[in-house]
């Protein structure tokens, strides 16, 4: 159980470093006044996204978790349902939303990725139960 602990707390790491290559990617764009900027939201927002939808399907076998992790994630699919749904009846909703996101989006993609360091320390520190042992 403790290897397994071991398992998802270096999977978890490996997330959070191609979160934070992602992260360099887009400083490196506005640094250097590069004109893929864009191309950098796209590619975080894509990477926390597919890691968001991945870690909740692994989640929901009986494997702990942290509340905080299910919050975030659910939080990540309500916002891409409202979107996709303004898109799809709202058009003008959806440029409201568009603009909304650009300052929810950087405050939950922090979260998404503060919680992700905690998950880390959570699995780490995991033990067996004592009747286990």
């Amino acid at each position: 159980m403790s290897r397994h602990f071991d398992t998802v707390a270096n999977v978890k790491v490996a997330d959070a470093v191609i979160q934070v290559l992602v992260f360099a990617f887009l400083l490196a764009t506005i640094v250097l006044k590069l004109s893929l900027f864009a191309y950098g939201i796209y590619a975080m927002a894509g990477i926390q996204v597919l890691s968001c939808l991945l870690w909740s399907l692994y989640f929901t076998a009986e494997v702990p978790r942290l509340k905080a992790g299910t919050f975030i994630r659910r939080a990540f699919f309500i916002t891409l349902g409202i979107l996709g749904l303004s898109l799809l009846l709202f058009k003008s909703y959806f440029l409201l939303l568009l603009y909304l996101m650009i300052f929810a989006g950087p405050i939950q993609g922090f979260a998404y990725f503060f919680i992700t360091l905690r998950e880390i320390s959570f699995f780490r520190k995991a033990r067996k139960p004592y009747y286990l042992l």
